[in-house]
């Protein structure tokens, strides 16, 4: 859906085969035939980010079908409605479990195929949120979109060794 979506065809109108991942698989499925008719390759994959089990699987299923893993754009994002002081643990720990941890989950992942490939090289980009820089938010998700902005960072200097380009 949205930027997602929109990013998976442009990727797809360079020249990238796309393998399109969601928890809502009937969406990715649209996008699939979307990615589809611009000629190029293209496959749904249902998969929970804050799974590590989930995105080894994913990680898997896209080398079994395109053969290596070049470029990952992790999108994946969730809010939680609610103001900081009645906002529940529970929503807090969804909204950072899917927005940063699935965010790491994924590029570690992703990383560790990369690395596997010859020549050793990729990009990463991890999508934030200009709930990133700004409190345009709820505590919970203003600082889930900065810790993406910070991981990626992070990540950006540790795996550059690697040729692994990070970006958000």
């Amino acid at each position: 859906m949205g930027i997602g979506r929109s990013l998976a065809l442009a990727l797809a109108k360079a020249g990238a085969d796309v393998a399109i991942v969601d928890r809502d698989e009937e969406q990715a499925k649209k996008t699939v035939a979307s990615v589809k008719k611009t000629g190029r390759d293209s496959m749904a994959i249902r998969y929970d980010v804050a799974d590590p089990a989930s995105v080894h699987a994913m990680i898997d299923s896209i080398v079994r079908q395109f053969g290596r893993l070049d470029i990952a754009v992790n999108n994946a994002g969730i809010y939680r409605e609610g103001a900081d002081e009645t906002q529940s643990k529970e929503d807090w720990d969804q909204v950072i479990g899917v927005n940063l941890t699935g965010t790491w989950l994924c590029a570690q992942a992703e990383m560790r195929q990369m690395i596997k490939q010859t020549p050793t090289e990729g990009k990463i980009i991890n999508l934030a949120s200009i709930g990133a820089t700004r409190a345009i938010s709820n505590g919970s998700y203003d600082a889930s979109k900065a810790g993406v902005v910070h991981l990626s960072r992070t990540l950006a200097a540790r795996w550059g060794s690697y040729n692994i380009n990070i970006g958000h």
